[in-house]
């Protein structure tokens, strides 16, 4: 290997060639010409030959000054394929002033294939998935672990459908976390042009458990959270959630209130819902409280067995969901005592259509007056037509007598006269001593 700058000065120390006779026709001019021609050394090669000299013996800076010149000058000597050669070398002896290179776009004809072939060996793959001209290539690419989110999220977009889909898909046959985190990455952000539908499509898990199940939650709640509005899309997202056990998931997504879902279709999907959401009744409990589906609350709750999470509701979250939980139990076939304690203590408000529920099912006496009981002086105090109204909930039944204990009751404690439910109650006990 000789050093580059003497090789290069020694060609164009070269002589130029002799000067072509004048005259064609005078035999010793021509026959001089010959002489001299015959004794000069041979002419300088191309610029091509000498840069290509040059990079074989070790003199890449010089190499590329010839070429750089020539390339700015427009002279058409250096080939794209001694462009490419150029920029290999760089690339292999420098990274970084090599990428400065691509980005200066230094050599315009270099070929993007081998360029790119040569950054990935090298382990450049942003730069040759930016450089690869072929969409499978880049698709093959972003599935490799050295290949960041944001790089790959880049490229499919770049691509875009339908190259960018099966990118995507290429991702998710991968099956590893690192790919499916890529793969969600570019589906929350291309979804508009990618499609939805498509996108989720590939998310669907083969089986239980796998990177698929993880990648679509991740997509959906991505999305949910974006367009909390869109109650299809959360649909979508809360059958995920229950194909795949999310049961706290689902409970966060019911009880926000931000988030749009069609209820009934919610109350449907959770009630025939099997698994971990089929027996944690908290998704179930939001969304019917939310949307005052009361008696399906009810009658679901008593399917699963569950009437003592009812129990606790109706307790201590929403005691007003007495009555039209109880007309629901009732209906169903749920045992009158059982029901009572669903709905034990009364809720004073509620008391009247609770009374009319359970004697339009014909309830035992000593069940509706344990029922009632509670509903003492204080609660009288507090509501003047409560009296009124439990006494024409019966009376309107022709059920005035299942009044009479909790009536008899309510006057031992002593009623303020004239009071509204004073009234009402000497009027409903003198009425039923006069049916007696």
């Amino acid at each position: 290997r000789c050093h580059p700058r003497p090789l290069l000065d020694a060609l164009y120390a070269l002589p130029p060639p002799p000067t072509p006779p004048d005259d064609p026709t005078d035999a010793l001019e021509v026959a001089s010409y010959n002489i001299e021609l015959a004794h000069a050394p041979p002419p300088m090669p191309p610029l091509e030959a000498i840069v290509g000299t040059l990079l074989d013996h070790g003199g890449l800076p010089l190499a590329t000054e010839l070429a750089t010149n020539s390339l700015e000058l427009g002279s058409g000597e250096i080939s794209g394929g001694l462009q490419t050669r150029l920029l290999a070398a760089h690339l292999a002896e420098d990274r970084a002033a090599g990428e400065k290179l691509l980005d200066a776009d230094t050599f315009p004809e270099a070929d993007p294939q081998a360029t790119a072939q040569t950054c990935e060996e090298l382990g450049l793959y942003a730069r040759a998935i930016r450089l690869h001209p072929s969409a499978d290539e880049v698709g093959r690419l972003i599935c490799e672990s050295a290949v960041d989110v944001s790089t790959a999220v880049e490229a499919i977009g770049r691509i875009g459908p339908p190259q960018g889909l099966a990118a995507v898909g290429r991702l998710v046959d991968t099956d590893t976390p690192e790919a499916a985190a890529k793969a969600v990455a570019a589906a929350i952000a291309l979804h508009g042009t990618l499609g939805h539908s498509e996108l989720a499509s590939l998310f669907r898990p083969k089986e239980a458990g796998d990177n698929r199940e993880r990648a679509l939650l991740d997509y959906l709640r991505a999305r949910v959270a974006a367009a909390g509005d869109d109650a299809a899309l959360t649909f979508e997202y809360l059958g995920a959630c229950c194909a795949a056990g999310q049961v706290d998931e689902l409970e966060r997504v019911t009880r926000d209130r931000s988030i749009a879902y069609d209820a009934v279709q919610a109350c449907t999907l959770l009630r025939e819902a099997g698994g971990a959401a089929g027996k944690d009744p908290r998704p179930l409990i939001n969304v019917c409280d939310r949307h005052n589906l009361f008696g399906e609350l009810a009658t679901a709750l008593l399917a699963r067995r569950q009437l003592r999470h009812l129990m606790l509701y109706v307790r201590s979250v929403n005691r007003a969901a007495s009555a039209p939980v109880c007309a629901a139990l009732l209906e169903a076939g749920c045992e009158a005592a059982r029901v009572a304690e669903v709905v034990a203590p009364l809720h004073a408000p509620s008391a009247p259509a609770v009374l009319g529920s359970m004697i339009d099912a014909e309830c035992q006496a000593d069940v509706v007056a344990s029922l009632l009981e509670p509903l003492d002086g204080t609660h009288l105090a507090q509501d003047d037509s409560l009296a009124a109204s439990l006494i024409e909930a019966a009376a309107g039944r022709n059920k005035l007598p299942l009044l009479k204990p909790w009536l008899d009751a309510r006057k031992a404690e002593g009623l303020p006269p004239g009071a509204p439910n004073s009234e009402a109650i000497e009027g409903a006990i003198k009425q039923i001593k006069k049916w007696w």
